[in-house]
């Protein structure tokens, strides 16, 4: 850069070599300003269900942890609060609980390490699913703790989370970060090992969001044909998860210490949908 050009910018004044860029992001500006503006056609609805204070007390128990990232039974306790449907999860602290919470949430049942230190639990073999029996439930969180004492032996565990195991769906994933500009941006898409191969999602401002951009939002994917039917699949509730984006919306509006949320996999089904991993993190 120049150095009058590089001057400008350490001091934070937008700088362009052409007139063009300068053109586009002006353009950018006021379109924003626009989107801002605009009335929504048909605005989400004020859910009077809801329960704020349940995500209150959540968020002050992490911060009182000294933790910014959610437990996966915590962040599922936040969305529950918000009415969006969810595979029921337990977080059993000593090894006698996990067969206990089995046993309460019924069989087959997932087990996951509970720690904010470790993000993806399945690379380091941190997960088991489909346990049918008591012995396999025992046997099962004894090599997860095995396995996470080998490869993050100084990682923070909080327990082991014993979930429901739901059928299988079509894998979906709806996603929230904030932007220091722009604020929050809710995402769609495929979900599960898709998000990062295909590369397959919409994005809106949650600002002035309203259920007709969430259908439009589900509309411009490529999940969307799987949704409709594909290959002699029967439809999928697209209801269902105009719902649960919509409910999304309205918590992170209501919490704006929310940086980020993923809802991954979120599993389709003919009738309704769940959510089955969350991750939260907070200011």
């Amino acid at each position: 850069l120049a150095p009058g050009a590089e001057l400008l910018m350490t001091k934070g004044i937008p700088c362009f070599t052409f007139p063009e860029l300068a053109v586009r992001a002006l353009g950018g500006l006021v379109n924003y300003g626009r989107i801002r503006e605009r009335p929504a056609k048909t605005p989400l609805p004020r859910y009077p269900e809801v329960e704020p204070e349940v995500v209150r007390q959540v968020f002050d128990r992490v911060r009182e942890d000294r933790r910014r990232t959610l437990l996966g039974s915590e962040a599922i306790a936040v969305v529950a609060a918000y009415g969006i449907p969810v595979a029921p999860v337990r977080l059993a602290r000593r090894p006698a609980e996990v067969v206990a919470y089995a046993e309460e949430l019924g069989y087959p049942v997932v087990l996951k390490v509970a720690s904010p230190e470790i993000i993806h639990k399945t690379d380091i073999g941190g997960v088991r699913v489909g346990l049918q029996t008591p012995e396999e439930v025992n046997e099962a969180f004894w090599e997860i703790m095995e396995r996470v004492h080998e490869h993050l032996p100084r990682a923070v565990v909080h327990g082991v989370e014993v979930q429901k195991m739901c059928p299988r769906g079509t894998e979906l994933i709806v996603g929230v970060t904030r932007d220091i500009q722009f604020g929050p941006l809710i995402a769609f898409g495929l979900g599960g090992i898709y998000v990062n191969l295909l590369k397959d999602a919409a994005f809106r401002l949650v600002w002035g969001i309203d259920e007709q951009q969430v259908e439009e939002m589900i509309k411009e994917t490529k999940a969307y044909t799987l949704l409709r039917g594909y290959r002699g699949e029967k439809p999928r509730d697209t209801s269902a998860l105009v719902n649960i984006i919509s409910r999304v919306a309205c918590l992170v509006n209501d919490f704006p210490e929310i940086v980020e949320m993923d809802l991954n996999p979120v599993f389709a089904y003919e009738k309704g949908a769940v959510a089955l991993d969350v991750k939260i993190t907070i200011k």
